[in-house]
């Protein structure tokens, strides 16, 4: 779906938010001049949001990679505005290793080797190696890495605070351990 009304719905009731002066750029993103929010319609995207001038975070971005030896994969998970910019902001988060694509569950298996944030900080382990909450440095980053001889492949859940819905990874698969 389009950016905008849905036309399947009436769209009788509208609600007008003033942004900032067109052109004007927040975080790297080209803010509109105004946004229209038609409460009986249904819209795909609500732009880039702010609260007091600090633009909101809303995305995770994975990147995934080997490390070069020992059967380990890094995953690098990025928080992001809706213009897919980084946020330069602490933000707390949970993580769970997950045998499903929709990141339902923990996964049933257990990585042989450490699962660890070389990254931003570690907070707890909800389950030794499977669950872990932690915190982003400064910069919204959060770099961890799993070390499993099986090259397990696992799907990468995260529930960030403040993102209004989780992300799961792609799938990972063996080229991405080294």
């Amino acid at each position: 779906m389009a950016t905008g009304q849905d036309v399947s719905y009436s769209g009788q009731a509208q609600i007008y938010r003033k942004q900032q002066p067109a052109g004007t750029s927040i975080n790297g993103n080209t803010v509109v001049e105004e946004e229209v929010f038609d409460s009986s319609a249904l819209r795909s995207d609500f732009g880039l949001e702010a609260l007091n001038g600090q633009v909101l975070p809303r995305k995770i971005a994975f990147t995934i990679a080997p490390t070069g030896g020992g059967n380990i994969t890094q995953i690098s998970i990025q928080v992001q505005d809706n213009g897919a910019q980084s946020i330069g902001l602490v933000h707390d988060m949970d993580i769970v290793l997950s045998d499903a694509a929709t990141g339902a569950g923990q996964t049933g298996t257990t990585a042989s080797g450490a699962v660890s944030i070389t990254t931003g900080d570690q907070l707890t382990a909800y389950v030794a190696k499977k669950a872990l909450r932690g915190r982003t440095d400064a910069t919204g980053l959060l770099v961890f890495t799993i070390t499993d001889a099986a090259k397990t492949g696992f799907y990468i859940f995260v529930k960030c605070d403040g993102v209004p819905v989780p992300y799961v990874s792609r799938q990972l698969v063996a080229g991405d351990y080294s």
